[in-house]
C-alpha cells in the first residue's frame, strides 16, 4: 500500500497537481509477521483437516467441499468460490 501511494504522489508531482510529497517523512509501523510455523498446517494437521471436512461434507452446505478442493488443488478461496461445473472435466480429472 505504501509503495502504491508513494507512486501516486510522484505521478501527481510530475503532472503538476501537487508540489508536496506528504509521504516523504512517513515512518512505517506495524507488528512483526507471524512465524511460518503459525501460518501453515503441518502434514498431520493437514490430514486431520481433510478427514474432518470429508466426514462432514454435505451437499446442502458446500464449505467442506470447498476446503477439500482447496487442499487438493491449491486453489485460493475466491477461485474455489467462483468455480462452476462447466470448468470441471471429470473425464480428464482437470479443472480449468
Amino acid at each position: 500500500m505504501n509503495s502504491f501511494i508513494r507512486s501516486m504522489v510522484k505521478d501527481a508531482q510530475e503532472d503538476g497537481i501537487t508540489d508536496i510529497d506528504f509521504t516523504r517523512k512517513i515512518t512505517l509501523v506495524g507488528t512483526a509477521g507471524k512465524d511460518a510455523s503459525e501460518k501453515f498446517l503441518n502434514l498431520a494437521d493437514f490430514n486431520k483437516l481433510i478427514a474432518l471436512a470429508k466426514s462432514r461434507a454435505n451437499i446442502k452446505a458446500i464449505t467442506e467441499y470447498m476446503i477439500v478442493t482447496q487442499a487438493y488443488t491449491g486453489m485460493r478461496f475466491e477461485e474455489v468460490l467462483g468455480l462452476s461445473w462447466d470448468r470441471i472435466d471429470f473425464d480428464n480429472l482437470t479443472i480449468k
